[in-house]
């Protein structure tokens, strides 16, 4: 019967030969590598936070960059790559995937006789799914250093890719896989502000005063929450400048050497936004997207002939932030208190008391 079977399989094949050619198998391509940026597994995370921890399809609007590989085609004819995704947990006693998803296909062929490089944009996936268990709203981190909250929300995952010999998954051809480390979650999820203040408004000098209210926060100390400054030339867009500052800062002077010698470009709107950064450097609660909700805009005021009224109502406004709570208060309110202000004008030798490159460095009882 063995002998039957054999010639019986070999006339299958004698006829696939003569009635057309047999598509090459993807067990021929060679899987040279693959890099995969933990953000993917980031954003998986985060939607299914929203779905009790399932994950129910592969993440939208996925950044090409998340996830590449390199496969050589040694055929002479183009092809599609299979491939399965496999995401998992080394510390999981019984093995299982924390999901998978195949077949994840290429959009695009690999050509005949070339390597290519594919990205993530470059696949459409199907039948991606699996669980996140963990869940780090109601953890309380105050009595934790910086260091145990990274280490509490870090998470080991192990990443293989799999080259499938076609598009039913059901065996391999090879595999590459990668350990990694990820820090999920946010110590702070249920953290309020910060909300930006100053400046919102025209006329604002080319080196400007930024002042914020102070995040809160039920599970993260002030010591804790430290903030990030972000100015951007569009709303929500990449940030033409970002500065790092330290825990109870609410206020930061630019400078020449933020902004330039000259500043701000004059005339011009900018949009900035605060954050507030959690021990483990990670934007916290609403702070984390930037919108229209937690961003301001301003214009760098155009010359330097602003008439010495107006000049002398900013030069007030932004030696606020310098000044005690209680004397502050007592400006607010209208009541007349000499104050001693300390002017930069950031190198502009003119001289004249309402140029706009002149900003409050410091100000205090008189």
């Amino acid at each position: 019967m063995k002998s039957i079977a054999a010639k019986v399989l070999g006339l299958l094949a004698l006829a696939a030969g003569c009635w057309g050619a047999v598509a090459p198998s993807n067990c021929q391509l060679k899987l040279l590598g693959f890099q995969f940026n933990t953000q993917l597994i980031i954003q998986m995370w985060n939607a299914a936070q929203q779905t009790n921890g399932t994950i129910n399809n592969f993440p939208a609007n996925v950044d090409p960059g998340v996830f590449s590989m390199t496969v050589q085609n040694p055929t002479s004819q183009d092809q599609y790559v299979y491939i399965k995704i496999s995401i998992s947990d080394p510390g999981d006693p019984n093995g299982n995937p924390i999901a998978t998803g195949c077949p994840v296909t290429s959009l695009i062929p690999v050509k005949a006789n070339s390597t290519a490089t594919l990205f993530a944009n470059n696949f459409q996936a199907a039948g991606f799914s699996g669980t996140f268990n963990e869940n780090y709203t109601n953890q309380n981190f105050q009595n934790m250093s910086p260091s145990k909250v990274s280490q509490f929300l870090t998470r080991k995952f192990v990443v293989c890719l799999y080259l499938m010999d076609g598009s039913d998954c059901r065996s391999s051809c090879s595999q590459d896989c990668e350990p990694f480390s990820v820090m999920l979650g946010s110590p702070g999820a249920n953290t309020a502000g910060p909300i930006p203040i100053y400046p919102n408004d025209m006329n604002v000098p080319g080196f400007p005063l930024f002042s914020w209210t102070p995040a809160t926060s039920s599970t993260l100390k002030p010591e804790q929450i430290s903030y990030r400054l972000l100015l951007m030339e569009q709303p929500q867009g990449v940030p033409l400048f970002q500065k790092d500052l330290p825990a109870f800062t609410t206020s930061y002077q630019m400078t020449a050497q933020d902004g330039g010698a000259g500043g701000l470009t004059k005339g011009r709107k900018y949009y900035w936004a605060v954050q507030a950064i959690d021990p483990g450097g990670n934007p916290l609660g609403g702070s984390n997207v930037l919108s229209a909700a937690n961003e301001r805009w301003f214009v760098v005021q155009a010359g330097a002939g602003a008439d010495l009224g107006s000049a002398l109502q900013r030069l007030a406004r932004e030696s606020l932030p310098f000044l005690s709570d209680p004397l502050r208060g007592m400006i607010e309110s209208g009541k007349a208190v000499p104050v001693s202000v300390t002017l930069d004008n950031g190198g502009d030798a003119s001289g004249v008391a309402n140029d706009p490159d002149y900003v409050v460095v410091g100000a205090s009882l008189k």
